[in-house]
């Protein structure tokens, strides 16, 4: 809410005499044009400016009362501001950008994302008609983030073949340094929509995703379904890498559980989690080789200069895709190999099936044993490390009469010296 954004003060603020007249209702302006002006100029100032500071597009007239509270006094001149601003064009009402979407993406992302949340959250349905309570829109610092929008947007870009699709909520991510919420962003994307810097769609997976026109043109081309297919082709490659990390993480956890087991004397514990490591292994080198296929083929489309090279990379790439996994889904595959290699070896009973599967890996049982023996060497070495040197135990006993003569040597006193 803006309450809690930092209040734009200007100069004026801290003089009582001006902004005692500032803060009256507006007189007729026929009675004096000039300090008319200079008032509604005062506050249309005042308004932009902390809207520009706190990046908020959409403002509520009468919150705005509440918020420029002076000495404990509202300005009593806002609803006629808010009227002006509107009639120059520098509000609008948000039913506006309503009105100026299609039956396409712009009028059911602005009700879905836009329109809907803000009613509902505001408990108001507005009507047609001049209803102060409407939430208005500052149209210049729309425009303002439009272009920052574009222009960040072109800073990302490395290959124009095939950043210029995003998904609408990485977008948003990509972009949070605009500091708008994600009704003003989405509305922002809805005003480059209408003005042809952008084309918004949905996927077959009902991913939003929002297409820029190349830097330096003017209008935006419709997304493609070569295009459809790269943006597709990133976002596996974005979960795969995401997999491979958390793979990573649990390689590493089972080592340290191993670890701890052999710690402990618990040698049949520590082959258990080194198998589970080693499957883990196997399934990360099958990610990571899907991911070097896919990046290949990215690499193709980013050198690719037209859309038929690009699908021509496109086709090759998605047959070696196709052959590396069999046409199989390989994450149900995954699951239920590890669950039966789980609940047979907790039995001691491995069937051929998962021997067969087990065997085509690096995961021997003279391997693992080895691991096991590593684990076990750097463990004792790390026990010999924590015990300090001691001196050598002494191979004899002194003798009784050894015994005495120390003793009387260290008790015999110095005799003095006399003259």
């Amino acid at each position: 809410m803006m309450s809690t954004d930092k209040l734009f003060l200007p100069p004026e603020w801290k003089d009582d005499q001006k902004m005692t007249v500032l803060f009256a209702p507006f007189r007729d302006r026929s009675l004096n044009p000039q300090s008319w002006d200079r008032k509604l100029k005062f506050w249309t100032h005042v308004i932009s400016e902390d809207c520009r500071q706190n990046n908020r597009i959409i403002v509520d007239v009468k919150e705005l009362q509440s918020r420029f509270v002076r000495n404990g006094k509202k300005p009593g001149c806002l609803d006629v501001v808010g009227a002006e601003m509107q009639r120059s064009g520098k509000l609008h009402k948000l039913s506006y950008y309503q009105k100026a979407g299609n039956s396409s993406w712009l009028g059911w992302g602005f009700n879905t994302f836009v329109w809907q949340p803000m009613s509902w959250g505001l408990g108001v349905v507005w009507r047609k008609s001049e209803d102060s309570s409407e939430p208005r829109v500052l149209h210049q610092l729309l425009m303002e983030k439009c272009d920052e929008l574009v222009c960040g947007h072109y800073d990302t870009v490395e290959h124009e073949s095939t950043d210029n699709l995003v998904e609408l909520g990485a977008l948003r991510s990509q972009h949070a340094s605009l500091g708008l919420s994600d009704r003003e962003f989405d509305l922002v994307v809805q005003q480059l929509a209408q003005d042809k810097k952008v084309v918004v769609t949905q996927t077959k997976e009902r991913d939003t995703v929002v297409k820029f026109c190349k830097k330096g043109d003017k209008r935006v081309g419709p997304v493609s379904e070569v295009e459809l297919n790269v943006f597709r082709i990133q976002k596996v490659q974005k979960n795969l890498e995401k997999q491979t990390e958390v793979l990573s993480q649990q390689c590493d956890k089972l080592r340290n559980e191993a670890r701890c087991h052999v710690k402990e004397g618990k040698k049949t514990l520590a082959l258990q989690s080194l198998r589970r490591k080693k499957r883990v292994e196997q399934t990360l080198s099958q990610k990571m080789a899907s991911i070097d296929q896919l990046h290949n083929m990215m690499t193709k489309i980013q050198d690719a200069a037209t859309n038929e090279m690009i699908l021509k990379a496109y086709n090759s790439g998605m047959s070696a895709i196709k052959s590396l996994n069999q046409e199989t889904p390989v994450e149900k595959v995954e699951n239920v190999v590890d669950n039966l290699h789980d609940a047979l070896e907790d039995q001691g009973e491995i069937t051929q099936l998962i021997s067969q599967d087990l065997s085509s890996s690096d995961a021997s049982e003279d391997g693992l044993e080895k691991e096991l023996s590593d684990l076990l060497v750097a463990d004792q070495r790390a026990m010999e490390e924590e015990v300090p040197d001691l001196p050598d135990v002494p191979c004899f006993s002194p003798s009784k009469d050894d015994s005495t003569e120390a003793r009387g040597t260290t008790l015999q006193k110095p005799v003095a010296a006399t003259n």
